[in-house]
C-alpha cells in the first residue's frame, strides 16, 4: 500500500486479493469519535485507489490524524489494520508574502457567498474584509472569511469606503458622507456634501482634507481642521466624477466625460486637463512612481507621465471595461467587467497571468499585502492568494481550505500505478512496465521510460 500527498491531493492505493473490499478510516487521535470513512472494491486486477474526493476530511479537526486501512475478503475475513500517521493543518487565508512574487502561483483560495446585493466597494483592513452594498456594510473576519458584524444604512447605496484614523467613512447615494467609529460602528458625524450621490472619497493628510466627488461632476474638499468647512468646490467636469487619487501635492480626478484633470491639492487650482484621456468612462486611477495609471470602460489601461499627461503605454487584454486597479509591488492588478483579473508587470508592461472564477462582472477590487480581494455581480467575494505549494494547480475555490478534493485525473493508459513521487517540476508515476513523467503545472506527459528493456 502506498500513501502520497501531492499538494492538496490525498491518495491511497495498493494491491489486494481479488474481489476484496478496502475500508479506509481516518480520525483525529484527540477526537476519536470524529471519523470519516471510504469503502472501495478492488478492480479486476486486485488493485484499488482512494483519492481525496472519497474522504471529506473537513469533518475532522486539525491535528494528528490516524489512517487505518483493512482488507475484507470474499469470506468477510478482516485483515490486520495498516496504520498510518498523518497531520491535518488549516492554512490561513491571508499570509505574509514570500519573495519573490510569482504571479503564476495566484489562485482563488476562498469565496464569500450569498452577498445580498450588488457589491459596490471592498476594503481590506488589518482585521476585516469590509464589503459595501445597498443599505449594508458587512464585516468579515479576514482569516476565517466569516461574517462578524454588519452596519445597516436604510435605503442608501454605499458607493465608497474610507478608513481614516479609526473611523469608517462612507459615501452615500443621498449625497451624505457619514462617519462611524471603526470599532463600535457608532455614528459620529454627517456631512451633507451634495444634492447628488457621492461616488468616491479620499483623505489628504497634509491638508487634513476629506475630499468627495459626485454624479453632478463636482469635487468638494472639507477642511477637517476647521469644523468640516468647505475649502473649495471644483466644477470643471461635465459629468460624474467616478474616481480620484492623489500624490503629495496634486489631486487627480477621472470622469464619465472621458477626461482626467490634475489639480493643486491645497488650493484646488486646475493644473492640467487631459481631454479624451480614454474613449469611455474613467473607472479608476492610481499613482505608481512617476506614472499615472487609468482604467476605463474602453477596455484599456493607460500609463502616463503623471506631470505632463503624456501617454507612455497602453495595456490591452481585457474584453470589457476595466473597473479597478491596485498595486502589489511592481505588479499592477486590474479587474474587469469581463469577469477576470489580470496581473501586469510594470517593468516591461507585459501580462503575467489572468485569473478566472467569477461568473458575472467584477465591480470592485482591493489588495492586502499580496492577497487580492474582488467583489462581483455574482454576489460573491473571492480572495485570491499566493501559495507556492499549489503552483500551477489551477484555481482552487474552497472556503474550507483544508478540504482535500480530486482536482485533476491523469490517464496512465490503463496501466497499474505502483509508486508515485513529486519533484520540483514533475509528478512521477511508476507502473509495472514504465516510469511516467508529467509536468506539475500543465499535467501533460513530458516523457516515459520502459523498465522492461
Amino acid at each position: 500500500m502506498i500513501f502520497a500527498q501531492v499538494d492538496n491531493l490525498l491518495i491511497f492505493f495498493g494491491e489486494a486479493e481479488l474481489d476484496s473490499t478496502i475500508l479506509v478510516k481516518l480520525y483525529n487521535t484527540k477526537y476519536p469519535q470524529d471519523i470519516v470513512t471510504a469503502k472501495i472494491k478492488t478492480d479486476p486486477t486486485g488493485h484499488w485507489t482512494v483519492v481525496g474526493a472519497d474522504l471529506d476530511i473537513t469533518k475532522l479537526k486539525n491535528g494528528k490524524i490516524e489512517a487505518r486501512i483493512v482488507q475484507i475478503d470474499k469470506a468477510k475475513n478482516i485483515s490486520e489494520p495498516l496504520i498510518l500517521d498523518l497531520k491535518k493543518e488549516k492554512r490561513p487565508i491571508f499570509q505574509k508574502n514570500p519573495k519573490p512574487i510569482l504571479p503564476e502561483n495566484y489562485m482563488a483560495i476562498a469565496t464569500i457567498k450569498n452577498i445580498d446585493d450588488k457589491i459596490t466597494s471592498i476594503k481590506v483592513t488589518k482585521d476585516f474584509i469590509i464589503i459595501a452594498t445597498y443599505e449594508l456594510v458587512y464585516f468579515y473576519d479576514k482569516q476565517k472569511a466569516k461574517q462578524i458584524k454588519k452596519l445597516e444604512i436604510k435605503k442608501q447605496w454605499i458607493n465608497d469606503i474610507l478608513i481614516v484614523q479609526n473611523r469608517l467613512i462612507l459615501a452615500l447615494s443621498n449625497g451624505e458622507i457619514r462617519t462611524y467609529s471603526y470599532d463600535t460602528l457608532e455614528l459620529q458625524n454627517k456631512i451633507k456634501a451634495s444634492n447628488m450621490p457621492i461616488l468616491s472619497l479620499i483623505y489628504n493628510q497634509k491638508n487634513n482634507y476629506l475630499i468627495s466627488s459626485d454624479t453632478n461632476g463636482d469635487i468638494t474638499a472639507f477642511d477637517l481642521s476647521n469644523n468640516n468647512k468647505i475649502a473649495y468646490i471644483l466644477k470643471k467636469h461635465q459629468w460624474d466624477v467616478s474616481v480620484m487619487t492623489q500624490d503629495d501635492d496634486r489631486l487627480y480626478s477621472g470622469s464619465d466625460d472621458y477626461s482626467i484633470k490634475i489639480w493643486d491639492l491645497a488650493s484646488g487650482g486646475l493644473i492640467k486637463n487631459i481631454k479624451s484621456a480614454h474613449s469611455g468612462t474613467i473607472n479608476d486611477l492610481l499613482i505608481y512612481k512617476d506614472k499615472l495609471i487609468s482604467a476605463s470602460d474602453d477596455k484599456t489601461i493607460a500609463i502616463r507621465d503623471k506631470d505632463t499627461g503624456r501617454v507612455i503605454h497602453i495595456l490591452t487584454g481585457h474584453k470589457k471595461g476595466v473597473v479597478s486597479l491596485k498595486l502589489i509591488d511592481n505588479i499592477l492588478v486590474s479587474a474587469s467587467k469581463d469577469r477576470t483579473i489580470i496581473l501586469w508587470d510594470l517593468n516591461n508592461y507585459t501580462k503575467l497571468k489572468q485569473l478566472r472564477g467569477h461568473t458575472k462582472s467584477i465591480t470592485t477590487l482591493d489588495v492586502n499585502d499580496y492577497n487580492i480581494v474582488t467583489g462581483s455581480l455574482d454576489y460573491t467575494v473571492k480572495i485570491w492568494g499566493y501559495d507556492p505549494s499549489l503552483q500551477g494547480k489551477g484555481e482552487i475555490d474552497e472556503t474550507v481550505l483544508s478540504k482535500y478534493d480530486l482536482i485533476r485525473s491523469l490517464d496512465i493508459s490503463n496501466d497499474i500505478v505502483t509508486s508515485l513521487a513529486q519533484t520540483e517540476n514533475e509528478i512521477v508515476f511508476g507502473t509495472k512496465g514504465y516510469i511516467y513523467f508529467y509536468n506539475n503545472v500543465t499535467y501533460k506527459q513530458t516523457r516515459k521510460y520502459s523498465t522492461l528493456d
